[in-house]
C-alpha cells in the first residue's frame, strides 16, 4: 500500500484478484446451480404441481406462532 496525500493506493497481482473473485462468487454460483436444477426438475409440470411439491417440502419453515 502506498499513501499519497489523502489517497491510499493498493497494488494486487492478477492471482490475488482472481482468488478474491472466486471466494466471493463461488457461493453465489453454487446457489444459481441449485436453482437451475430445480427449474429443470420442474420443467413440464403445472404450477399446481410445483406448489404442491413445495408444500410437502421438509425443508420448509414452520409458520410463526403468535402467542
Amino acid at each position: 500500500m502506498y499513501s499519497v496525500d489523502n489517497f491510499k493506493i493498493y497494488v494486487k497481482t492478477w492471482s490475488e484478484l482472481f482468488t478474491e473473485f472466486e471466494i466471493n462468487y463461488d457461493f453465489l454460483f453454487d446457489k444459481l446451480q441449485i436453482e437451475q436444477k430445480k427449474i429443470i426438475e420442474n420443467k413440464g409440470k403445472t404450477k399446481e404441481e410445483i406448489v404442491a411439491a413445495q408444500d410437502n417440502n421438509s425443508a420448509r419453515a414452520v409458520e410463526e406462532l403468535v402467542v
